[in-house]
């Protein structure tokens, strides 16, 4: 199932910075978020859906409610594993997705630009240092990638789309150019939010817990992308509890494979570090 998530307010994915008094009174989501972060919300969904008892799940055993008569629960144990052990689900992502349709990928690191006479962008290749006059006796030292030029060169922050990311970076039969770069604030912004701790007991605020957070609003056009495998129950539309703040996302199964993309490009990859004899792991 290649499956499409549309939070219906911000988002919150923590860190693993120290948050709490005496250690920092400010943080910021991270985002995209990590693939466990889906991997358990879904899991958590199905759980939810078959009427799961929790407390004899974290023993080990699937225990469920009214609805059991109409599930394989066997097939549910093979699929969602126990709390020690994973079972055959499967999770690709998350990634960023436009429309439905488009994949947008975080700029690798070694794209960079300079900006003089307007923006060039350049990826950093394998480099023989010894034609600057650095030489040294460790084996890897064309391991470390650059370019030379006149200018310096800065970073590139910002995502592009995976046909481009093919066609400029992973095959290169296209330069890489400036309407490649979709900047983040196009995709999502930070909002801070200001909070304050809650005594579970009395329902009355704590002091001096008053704290910040930096959540994540995604633009109307964008929703997370993940692809999802051996999870037969999941029903193809829905809603889930995401992140840190348990916001409500709606999640939907696309009619379409946006990563279809990268599969059609896959002989021409193949040949490219064939004949380079070089590859990226990104």
């Amino acid at each position: 199932m290649n499956i499409s998530i549309k939070p219906v307010d911000v988002l919150f994915f923590r860190d693993s910075k120290p948050f709490g008094r005496g250690s920092e009174h400010f943080t910021r989501s991270i985002f995209p978020p990590f693939s466990q972060t889906l991997y358990g919300a879904f899991r958590t969904k199905v759980l939810e859906d078959v009427g799961c008892n929790y407390e004899e799940f974290k023993k080990g055993n699937l225990i469920l409610g009214k609805k059991k008569n109409k599930i394989d629960i066997e097939k549910i144990k093979k699929e969602i594993g126990t709390p020690a052990e994973p079972g055959q689900f499967l999770l690709k992502g998350p990634l960023i997705l436009k429309d439905d349709e488009v994949i947008y990928l975080k700029i690798p690191a070694d794209v960079k630009c300079s900006k003089e006479n307007g923006k060039k962008y350049m990826i950093l290749k394998p480099f023989d240092w010894k034609t600057v006059g650095i030489e040294t006796d460790f084996d890897g030292d064309q391991c470390f990638p650059h370019v030379k030029t006149e200018v310096p060169l800065e970073n590139v922050e910002g995502y592009i789309s995976l046909s481009d990311f093919v066609s400029s970076y992973l095959i290169g039969e296209k330069n890489f150019e400036e309407k490649c770069v979709e900047e983040p604030e196009n995709i999502f912004q930070y909002e801070m939010r200001i909070g304050l701790k809650i005594d579970s007991k009395s329902y009355t605020a704590e002091e001096r817990m008053l704290y910040t957070v930096g959540v994540v609003r995604l633009n109307s056009n964008f929703s997370l992308f993940v692809r999802i495998e051996n999870l037969t129950t999941l029903k193809p539309v829905g809603l889930i509890k995401l992140g840190g703040l348990n916001k409500v996302c709606e999640y939907k199964e696309l009619s379409n494979n946006p990563l279809n993309v990268l599969s059609k490009a896959q002989e021409q990859i193949k040949e490219k570090i064939y004949n380079t004899k070089k590859f990226k792991i990104i």
